[in-house]
């Protein structure tokens, strides 16, 4: 069974209903990395932040979105929360806003455990330890009673994602999650990210503009602009024979090491002006 189903989603906000994204289709099967790709604004995360159903209010929209087979258009709100918690999580950008300041993060990632479980307060802290250790934490138990000012940024998305995993959904969605993070952590916590995933055998749609990023975590990659999808295959096949001209620009503009001094740099616009 096709674990995501997205047919013909659209978003557009306000009174004049200016588009977000329009059209958008995509399938994940169980255990699939497919990657979410294209330059800000294209539409990446307003597209998750509608698979979870955490768009604003002016939202409206548009298509078909399943889970597991059932719409996710055919529930409540009480429903769909139960459903952000056991079938799908999402791993947030910003850990600093993602993450409540005025709880200690022990009792945040406890929190998500007990509201989707029937884990009872002293039971749960051994499994929210558990998970700590999983992603990667030394001393959990000072970092679960810290604050998340106290930690640092690395340590921070590394509880996120134990939030997001901690009852071991089968779509985790992880928007830019290392985009804040320096080289060093990043490598890191990708490293951890693709451990768990894959012990826990969860699928995952992967948001980020850092094709090099993707291609580390994902097998397969759609390609995002203006809030549509121009292009979509297996990583492999689109970073070694993109065929949009956008996607051409992109794969470019990553591979400024190869050339040649002296030769004009290349952008994303001299590969898709006037030809979208």
């Amino acid at each position: 069974m096709t674990l995501l189903e997205v047919e013909g989603l659209s978003v557009r906000f306000g009174r004049r209903r200016r588009r977000a994204i329009e059209d958008v289709s995509f399938a994940i099967e169980p255990s699939q990395r497919l990657g979410l790709i294209g330059e800000s604004g294209s539409g990446k995360t307003v597209t998750a932040l509608a698979l979870m159903g955490l768009l604003p209010q002016n939202a409206a929209v548009g298509g078909e979105i399943r889970v597991n087979a059932v719409s996710v258009r055919d529930l409540d709100e009480h429903s769909y929360s139960r459903l952000r918690g056991d079938a799908m999580s999402m791993v947030f950008q910003e850990p600093m806003t993602a993450l409540d300041p005025t709880m200690r993060v022990g009792r945040q990632v406890a929190e998500a455990l007990l509201l989707h479980s029937r884990h009872q307060a002293g039971s749960s802290r051994k499994s929210v330890m558990a998970m700590l250790e999983r992603v990667g934490l030394d001393e959990v138990g000072r970092i679960a009673d810290s604050y998340p000012h106290q930690l640092s940024g690395g340590q921070r998305q590394r509880v996120c994602i134990a939030m997001a995993l901690i009852n071991s959904p089968d779509l985790v969605i992880c928007d830019e999650p290392t985009t804040a993070l320096d080289v060093t952590v990043q490598a890191k916590v990708l490293q951890v990210l693709n451990e768990v995933l894959g012990a826990e055998g969860a699928a995952c749609l992967f948001i980020s503009h850092d094709l090099a990023v993707v291609s580390q975590v994902c097998d397969q990659v759609i390609v995002m602009l203006d809030g549509r999808i121009v292009e979509a295959g297996t990583v492999a096949g689109v970073f070694s024979h993109p065929e949009h001209p956008y996607t051409k620009g992109l794969v470019a503009t990553a591979r400024l090491d190869q050339m040649p001094p002296g030769e004009r740099l290349p952008t994303v616009p001299d590969f898709y002006r006037g030809q979208l």
